[in-house]
């Protein structure tokens, strides 16, 4: 992904993506990319969108030893440093709206979530960068409606590769069961059902001699074992059938446990 991202920079490519999928590595290509600008004395500046992000990646930069200055709400002033990492929405408000600040001058922008910024502000604050010489490559595991701000996508890895070397495991899945697909009868093509057709359709005691089955089956020893049920009563109801043949189990939902 590094050399053939340099590679393109050098044949006049200014707006790249690049994809892998999660757990490819596409912060370790950031960090060498923007390593081998700042030892040519360049300047970088990584864009994220989220607080929790902009920590993270700040924190495994500090780690890869490249210091740098932070550009977003509730950060000290450190404009001085050669490589910036930048909330996104910070610089649109900063520099585009109010104007309080200028763009950093960077040779290199690299941009985190590349998919969340395909929107005008983005846009703008990127085009801006263009305007000013910089070259952007845009990181992403979901390369989706991106034409409008790239170029050339660089594929950095694919799932089977990274199964081949370690990096992602593999996953089986298994089918036991399907929902009653006669309750949908009314659906037209591509419409999502609701959530009491839903659990209509699968309607716990209709299915839980079905899923304790394959519980069995697949799981004898007991592993620690996730089950989505079709709305909050019937992951209840699951927890407690569960725990009541004898298999400790809880329900989780964004209120409760």
């Amino acid at each position: 992904a590094v050399n053939e991202t340099l590679a393109a920079i050098a044949n006049g490519e200014r707006r790249i993506c690049v994809t892998s999928p999660t757990g490819g590595g596409k912060t370790w290509d950031m960090q060498e990319l923007a390593r081998k600008y700042l030892e040519r004395g360049l300047r970088v500046s990584l864009y994220s969108n989220r607080k929790m992000l902009i920590e993270q990646t700040s924190a495994k930069l500090m780690d890869a030893g490249l210091y740098h200055g932070i550009r977003a709400a509730g950060y000290s002033d450190e404009r001085e440093h050669p490589f910036q990492v930048s909330s996104i929405q910070t610089e649109h408000s900063r520099v585009t709206k109010r104007q309080q600040w200028v763009l950093h001058p960077s040779d290199l922008v690299l941009v985190d979530e590349g998919h969340l910024h395909a929107n005008a502000s983005s846009k703008a604050i990127l085009d801006a960068h263009i305007e000013a010489g910089a070259v952007y490559v845009v990181f992403t595991a979901t390369p989706f409606g991106l034409e409008l701000i790239c170029d050339r996508l660089i594929i950095a890895g694919r799932p089977s590769e990274l199964r081949a070397c370690g990096a992602l495991v593999p996953a089986l899945h298994y089918g036991p069961d399907e929902p009653d697909w006669k309750a949908f009868k009314g659906l037209r093509e591509h419409e999502l059902p609701t959530e009491p057709e839903a659990a209509k359709a699968m309607h716990p005691p209709r299915i839980i001699g079905r899923v304790w089955e394959w519980f069995n089956r697949l799981n004898p020893t007991r592993r620690p074992t996730i089950l989505f049920g079709p709305d909050v009563r019937g992951s209840k109801w699951f927890a407690e059938e569960f725990f009541r043949r004898g298999v400790s189990a809880a329900h989780i939902d964004a209120q409760e446990v």
